[in-house]
């Protein structure tokens, strides 16, 4: 959301751009300026991934990663499976756990490196 502040006669410094234009008052123009504020990006915690070409093979998986610092995130990864042909039936189901560290200090996203 961006929302722009105008100011007259200098009480404040402008810090992202100036307009061009003059207001006109009863005694004397003055230059307008404009104030673009921006509210700050949320900051994000964690990150929930998952795997919709595994459903197609019968394999259910989703990856739950929390950030424990700027470059270091703990990744809990639930899956489970299901074979079933005929009277033959395989399924199961497995808990990863893990750490990402993120190379450009930006966990949960970006560029990582898993064990």
């Amino acid at each position: 959301m961006v929302c722009a502040l105008l100011v007259c006669g200098g009480l404040l410094q402008p810090t992202s751009a100036w307009a061009q234009e003059t207001m006109e008052t009863e005694t004397e123009k003055q230059p307008v300026r404009v104030v673009i504020v921006e509210e700050a990006m949320p900051e994000f915690k964690n990150r929930i991934s998952f795997n919709p070409l595994g459903m197609l093979f019968g394999i259910g998986s989703f990856t739950w990663e929390h950030n424990l610092s700027d470059s270091v995130a703990l990744a809990i990864s639930p899956s489970g499976f299901y074979f079933g042909f005929d009277e033959n039936k395989v399924y199961g189901a497995t808990l990863g756990l893990g750490l990402a560290f993120f190379l450009n200090d930006t966990a949960p996203t970006g560029l990582r490196a898993s064990i």
